[in-house]
């Protein structure tokens, strides 16, 4: 069996236009030349199911797994300044590059951010970008420091705080807090409720909690046998990715910049996980 699955809400153009969700499973069936046209904010996207820039392809057993990554519709930007006697050239598409003195120090892929200003604080520079959710950049002794969106930003007694909701199954926030040319990050729970954990999402909770770095979670979703003393040492065991969608109920395949960094496959027994095997 061949399945997509679209990473954004995007629409399929046939006969008539029918819409698909995010991280929804779509049986493929009777695919025409192997030719798709998707529309994404009114741009049109053609893929082949053969070979595209937009599809990473997975095998799992006897199914074929799509998963589209639409690219966004910024136009490219370029700026520079000077922090002391060092240029900063910001370039800006689909793609976010910032580069100190001809050294590539900061790649990502972003989603529709226009280019705002920058704040120069001591040893600090706050760079902004505006979009769905802004997007904050932090440079601190020439290297990016903190590079995430936000959706809300309080400025209070010389202290300003940056809060980014991570929306996952914990409800993580992560917080930079900057003041006096200091510079911080945190994260923080956005609920206070107990979370009562179900067999069938211990997975979910576990990766959602390596993403955001809560490794002292993590450490507490092992068994006895797998426990670590220094939970930080969890990260050293899964590659770097930023999203992942499961293959099966304990099978995960793990996405780094819309490309493939690794699956990962659990084996959970009394709510606990007792084993992790990675797949590269």
């Amino acid at each position: 069996m061949k399945y997509l699955i679209p990473t954004l809400n995007c629409y399929v153009f046939d006969e008539e236009i029918v819409p698909l969700r995010a991280n929804v499973q779509y049986e493929i069936q009777n695919v025409k030349e192997q030719e798709v046209i998707f529309l994404e904010n009114s741009y049109p996207v053609v893929i082949d199911f053969n070979n595209s820039k937009n599809l990473v392809k997975i095998h799992e057993k006897n199914n074929e797994y799509y998963f589209f990554f639409p690219q966004s519709s910024n136009t490219f930007f370029i700026t520079k300044f000077n922090i002391q006697s060092h240029e900063v050239i910001i370039s800006l598409s689909d793609c976010l590059n910032i580069t100190i003195d001809g050294m590539l120090t900061f790649q990502e892929i972003v989603d529709n951010l226009k280019y705002s200003h920058y704040e120069i604080e001591k040893d600090l520079c706050l760079i902004y970008f505006e979009g769905k959710r802004n997007f904050i950049v932090v440079i601190k002794n020439l290297e990016v420091f903190v590079a995430c969106y936000y959706d809300e930003c309080n400025l209070e007694d010389g202290n300003k705080y940056f809060l980014s909701k991570l929306k996952d199954s914990l409800n993580h926030g992560l917080v930079v807090h900057i003041q006096t040319n200091v510079v911080e990050k945190y994260l923080v729970y956005l609920d206070e409720e107990e979370l009562k954990l179900k067999q069938d999402f211990i997975c979910f909770v576990f990766l959602d909690c390596v993403k955001a770095g809560n490794f002292k979670y993590c450490n507490e979703l092992l068994n006895g046998d797998l426990k670590l003393k220094d939970e930080k040492l969890i990260k050293d065991f899964f590659p770097v990715f930023d999203y992942f969608y499961p293959l099966r109920e304990n099978k995960f395949v793990l996405f780094k910049k819309n490309t493939l960094a690794g699956i990962c496959e659990f084996v959970i027994e009394d709510c606990k996980v007792s084993n992790i095997t990675n797949h590269h």
